[in-house]
């Protein structure tokens, strides 16, 4: 859904004013390696900050080999564990969505023509739901 909601994004009046791609052209530009490599090692560290530390953190204590998931039918500390893992990825990766938007160099404002795709606004919105 990410794809589709950043696909259909209107381009920004300034890139109608440039110069046509060119097919030899390279596909992923400097500033998209940037942004791939800073946000990939931004969301590695955080995790294994979380798979290794939230327990300390938060007070989650168990047995990292031996516990089960769910044990009588209640959710077991390592189920709320990895339940924080999972909500932690997908939060950033809507947020990623988000800084995905611009690609230039000085282009710091995210939010700038935030609502003028009724698109990403809704798969937004149901990425966040869901």
């Amino acid at each position: 859904l990410a794809a589709v909601s950043l696909a259909t994004e209107p381009p920004h009046p300034s890139e109608l004013r440039k110069e046509r791609v060119k097919a030899k052209d390279a596909i992923i530009v400097p500033a998209m390696q940037r942004n791939v490599l800073v946000q990939s090692g931004y969301q590695f560290l955080v995790m294994v900050v979380l798979l290794y530390f939230a327990p300390l953190m938060y007070g989650i204590n168990y047995h990292y080999i031996d516990e089960v998931f769910y044990k009588d039918g209640k959710a077991t500390n390592k189920a709320v564990h990895y339940t924080l893992l999972f909500h932690t990825f997908v939060l950033m990766q809507l947020f990623n969505q988000i800084n995905s938007r611009k690609l230039g160099i000085k282009d710091f404002n995210v939010f700038e023509r935030f609502a003028n795709n009724f698109n990403f606004l809704l798969i937004l919105a149901a990425e966040f739901t869901v």
